[in-house]
């Protein structure tokens, strides 16, 4: 009875495609990883991330050939990070690690990591075609006083930037998203 509990309780807070986290379990986390480095005036650090021009990708080559990508970068994004940070599906083909006792510094080296893993990695399609893809990341760093949500917000505007900058690149400022498109970025 134990181990059947264990066991839903896994597949509960668990992505089946990639083996990582869900988005559910992601907030749940981060909470409590914000109210750890508040508490012990930790560094704490996020990284969100979202596979360049994969509706392309998918259109192009099918869903099945899409899935094998999300389940490469679930793959890629283990690799890199440390046991004691945590990778989530967020949603589609967007990302987010969460990296407790680390600056953005520290931080933006992981997601070059994970940048330069996932871009040389060649996919063969069900049709033999190789194909090579990209991400896009965003970082940010909590900054104390700030909650979940805001936090998640930079990295996911971060994220916009290395979109909007062309893609295949990492974006991190502590700039509140809000006043940088007020500032015209």
């Amino acid at each position: 009875m134990v181990e059947s509990e264990k066991r839903y309780r896994q597949l509960s807070i668990t992505d089946g495609l990639t083996g990582l986290y869900n988005q559910r379990h992601f907030y749940h986390r981060l909470e409590a990883e914000i109210d750890r480095a508040r508490r012990y005036s930790k560094s704490l650090a996020i990284i969100m991330m979202d596979v360049d021009d994969f509706k392309i990708f998918n259109d192009t080559y099918g869903h099945l050939d899409g899935d094998n990508v999300l389940k490469e970068i679930g793959r890629i994004i283990h690799t890199f990070i440390r046991s004691s940070d945590s990778a989530f599906r967020y949603g589609g083909e967007e990302f987010v690690v969460i990296m407790p006792e680390t600056n953005g510094n520290s931080a933006h080296t992981v997601a070059e990591r994970i940048r330069q893993g996932f871009k040389q990695h060649v996919f063969i399609t069900h049709n033999k075609s190789p194909e090579q893809l990209t991400l896009s990341l965003g970082l940010a760093q909590f900054t104390p006083g700030e909650d979940a949500r805001t936090l998640v917000k930079r990295a996911d505007f971060n994220m916009y930037c290395a979109k909007k900058n062309g893609k295949d690149q990492i974006y991190y400022s502590n700039q509140d998203p809000d006043l940088q498109k007020a500032i015209g970025f």
